[in-house]
């Protein structure tokens, strides 16, 4: 599969945006297809400030398929990006890149990149045709989250 690209303009600061998408506990309440989300742990980075890498689970259902997997999140918060790696799971390969980049009118720019293939031949013939969809899904819902979270009551 091609990787998926995916640019957006949001009203929001990119410290807003960064903090919204590293909540990752979060996920079950707004993100389609997501069942359930733990973080195992974060730790700062020892040698460099606004850096830390996370260990986090996703449970995944869509019709009769059940996943779960575990990525590796490198978060840096001073260059507002986050890269998220597969640490185990369906994945032979997973990489995938939020990058926010502030505007002069207060908001950012959202950057989406995913970049992966299913290890299992069944999810990659399942699945595989609906990811561009099913991401659009994605980041439509963390814009509604965005909304949510960080929209005046007046601006509504």
């Amino acid at each position: 599969m091609k990787p998926i690209q995916l640019t957006r303009v949001s009203p929001f600061s990119a410290s807003q945006m960064f903090d919204m998408v590293v909540d990752v506990a979060k996920y079950p309440e707004f993100l389609p297809y997501c069942v359930g989300a733990r973080v195992h742990e974060t730790k700062p980075s020892a040698t460099e400030e606004g850096v830390a890498c996370m260990k986090a689970d996703l449970m995944i259902r869509y019709k009769f398929i059940h996943e779960s997997y575990t990525s590796l999140v490198h978060l840096n918060s001073k260059a507002a990006s986050i890269e998220v790696n597969q640490a185990h799971g369906p994945f032979r390969r997973l990489s995938n890149k939020w990058q926010f980049e502030p505007r002069a009118d207060g908001g950012c720019d959202v950057h989406f990149f995913l970049d992966f293939e299913f290890a299992v031949p069944l999810l990659r013939r399942v699945l595989s045709p609906l990811m561009e969809r099913a991401t659009r899904h994605m980041v439509e819902a963390f814009e509604a989250r965005a909304l949510t979270l960080y929209s005046q009551p007046d601006d509504q």
